[in-house]
């Protein structure tokens, strides 16, 4: 139990740092010093995390004793308040006294030692002001941390305060993993020239933060900053210049005219006609025809009034069945295009703090998802109800069973078989157990039958075609996927594109292999333990 005398000696401190020594002078607190240093022990941190520290320590901090507050901190174990649970620095407030260490440096190594969080907006200016730049990371990191959206976004905007292209791929992190991305999303619009700049680098990498730094750069781009983004090029060399100026520069996206009046197909006239008929709903700001990827058509797509409409129908109709407009869609349209216009209409719906009222936007996953989608949802359904989101996951579980491909259905039942919440594991059996039902067989002959085929022909290859070149699917000898060019060689992955390769279809070939290796990952790792259990 806390110690009742603690929180007033802490609201002393508070007082005296606030009210009293800000406006001392240099004799008075040359003086301040000299009483705080009769006697100081760095020894005196109570063992137990209800007490408060010394007051003298805050103090100390405070009027610059950095060699005592050194004295302090670095008598603290590496995991003194990271060990056990998460409120161990409550009543110590150990980041008052890091803070209190004087130099960048010494606070940024202290604050990583000992592995604390900002909890407060007031702890990331004081760290800002502390460190500039230099520890930008120790930022992100509590923002990603915080569990609490109304937390995450109080820091962030704190954050967001920095204006370089050193904020930027930690802006884009958060943006894609923290619990206010819709704070980080805003910071990467406005500054545009930062965002840029700093996620050059990042660009260059590999995996989902690399991927993400593409796609930023080519939505700029398509905003009309392709410029600055050449600009930024120039202080790059290598292969960051190399891949920036592939994958982003002289990456040209096929454009898509929309269907001419006469020429619209009668199976979408009638559709569009009939999804005419339903009441107009308010639509928030993010679900613009403008902003997401379009709805394509043989070699045409929607124009922004009847992808207006589909948007109206997915929101008025935001069930399990849907309109005979989305099926329609689903059938005519290019699966690939209705995949990526529900992913991003989902995105920018979790972006903006997944509003219940607009939850028709991650519904539309199951209306136009594929397998990209169900790959990319899966992980987040496991992860959703560990932090109270169990609804939502039943609706990912509902998308999943909505796209119903092999691959979906694995991932269902691979969720069904093994996950460590029981709510969301026995509600993807009752969907297991409803599908089987549907399709007159039983759950273990379901589970037979879905193991997703990868697309590979009757002998069991695939071609990845770069145009002038292609590449083979194979098994290497540890039974991994790889590639046989055509001279022979067997290869672990897929080349980079070369100045020679038609961009357009290298990109879609690299898309489909990182697909197929992700498929075949979950295949092995769903189906083998069965056929053990089995044997």
């Amino acid at each position: 139990m806390a110690d009742p005398s603690a929180a007033y000696r802490s609201e002393l401190a508070s007082g005296l740092t606030t009210f009293v020594l800000p406006y001392l002078s240099d004799e008075e607190l040359s003086q301040v010093k000299a009483l705080l240093g009769r006697g100081f022990d760095p020894t005196k941190s109570p063992d137990d995390f209800y007490s408060v520290l010394p007051v003298e320590y805050y103090l100390a901090a405070t009027v610059g004793m950095h060699e005592e507050v050194y004295a302090v901190t670095s008598s603290w174990a590496d995991n003194r308040f990271s060990a056990g649970d998460d409120w161990t620095d409550h009543y110590q407030r150990p980041q008052d006294v890091v803070l209190g260490l004087g130099s960048a440096e010494a606070v940024a190594a202290e604050w990583r030692r000992l592995n604390l969080r900002m909890r407060t907006p007031q702890h990331v200016r004081s760290f800002l002001a502390c460190t500039g730049l230099e520890a930008l990371d120790c930022v992100a990191a509590s923002v990603l941390a915080a569990t609490n959206r109304d937390d995450a976004s109080l820091l962030l905007r704190e954050f967001a305060r920095v204006r370089s292209p050193r904020a930027a791929e930690w802006m884009l992190q958060c943006k894609l993993s923290s619990k206010a991305p819709q704070v980080a999303r805003e910071w990467l619009d406005r500054y545009v020239g930062n965002a840029v700049a700093g996620l050059m680098e990042t660009a260059a990498g590999r995996g989902a933060l690399a991927d993400a730094a593409i796609q930023y750069l080519r939505d700029v781009k398509r905003r009309g900053h392709g410029e600055l983004i050449s600009a930024c090029l120039e202080d790059h060399s290598g292969e960051t210049a190399a891949k920036v100026r592939r994958e982003v520069v002289d990456f040209e996206e096929k454009i898509y005219e929309p269907f001419a009046e006469d020429a619209v197909p009668t199976w979408l006239r009638e559709g569009l006609d009939q999804a005419g008929e339903l009441k107009r709903q308010k639509l928030p700001g993010w679900a613009d025809p403008a902003t997401l990827p379009p709805l394509v058509i043989g070699e045409h797509r929607l124009n922004d009034r009847q992808t207006l409409t589909v948007l109206n129908v997915l929101k008025a109709t935001a069930t399990a069945e849907g309109h005979p407009l989305l099926a329609a869609l689903r059938e005519h349209g290019n699966r690939a295009a209705l995949d990526q216009f529900a992913w991003r209409l989902f995105e920018f719906w979790m972006e903006d703090g997944s509003p219940a009222k607009e939850k028709w936007a991650m519904l539309a996953i199951a209306f136009f998802g594929n397998d990209q989608s169900a790959l990319k949802l899966t992980p987040l359904i496991r992860a959703w109800p560990g932090e109270s989101q169990h609804q939502r996951a039943v609706l990912g579980l509902t998308c999943l069973r909505g796209i119903g491909s092999d691959t979906a259905l694995m991932q269902l039942n691979g969720i069904a078989q093994k996950v460590k919440f029981q709510g969301i594991k026995k509600k993807a059996r009752e969907f297991m157990e409803s599908i089987a039902e549907e399709k007159g067989m039983t759950r273990e002959e379901l589970e037979d039958r879905v193991v997703p085929d990868l697309d590979l022909n009757e002998q069991g290859t695939r071609q990845f075609d770069f145009g002038p070149r292609s590449f083979q699917f194979v098994l290497s000898p540890d039974m991994k996927p790889a590639v046989r060019d055509e001279a022979g060689k067997v290869r672990k992955d897929l080349p980079k594109p070369g100045v020679n390769d038609d961009s357009s279809r290298a990109e879609a070939a690299i898309a489909e292999w990182k697909l197929l290796k992700k498929q075949l990952r979950d295949v092995i790792k769903i189906q083998v333990p069965r056929l053990e259990q089995s044997m």
